[in-house]
């Protein structure tokens, strides 16, 4: 059986040391993370697309927020805080979260 990895025909030898191993356990926890790790990058653009959407919607509505003397855009929606740096550093913290951290 001749299987091709990366461009490279496999040898077609047998025996130990020489032929391509297969080990269940390892093969079913690759699938795992590969999957988790697919999953991950979709999140993570889907997360890096709506930052980009609130800091856009912050900046467009500058003249409806509080700002400190700093420049942060401050904006409280239910019980999350949004701040907004010059920077373009964004958090949304809880309420709750602001309280425990001292506002970080």
């Amino acid at each position: 059986m001749m299987s091709v990895t990366k461009g490279t025909p496999e040898l077609g030898l047998k025996g130990k040391g020489v032929e391509r191993i297969s080990v269940p356990v390892i093969n079913k926890a690759i699938s795992k993370y590969v999957e988790l790790r697919d999953e991950h990058r979709e999140v993570t653009e889907a997360l890096t697309d709506a930052k980009a959407d609130l800091i856009k919607a912050m900046k467009d509505n500058k003249d409806k927020l509080s700002c400190d003397a700093e420049g942060v855009m401050i904006y409280s929606h239910d019980d999350l805080k949004v701040t907004l740096t010059p920077k373009d550093t964004v958090k949304v913290r809880s309420e709750d979260e602001e309280g425990e951290n001292g506002g970080e």
